[in-house]
């Protein structure tokens, strides 16, 4: 099976461990993991990591990046 791993948001500090972590678990299940540079539409199977210090998307208690800006801002 392939999975596709797309991101949003701009750079944010726990991106890469969030993407190395879904690469590693799916690789060891025998899972091809596939990169995608923004939005697609396609009928595969994908894992979205929202990334924004604003911490505004639906349905995420918090989002990557939320907690390094409240971190440096305080």
């Amino acid at each position: 099976m392939k999975i596709a791993t797309l991101t949003s948001g701009g750079n944010a500090p726990g991106m890469n461990a969030a993407i190395r972590a879904i690469v590693r678990v799916a690789e060891s299940y025998g899972h091809e993991v596939l990169a995608i540079g923004g939005e697609r539409k396609n009928h595969w199977r994908a894992w979205n990591l929202p990334g924004t210090i604003d911490n505004d998307l639906f349905g995420t208690d918090r989002t990557i990046g939320f907690d390094t800006a409240v971190t440096t801002a305080m």
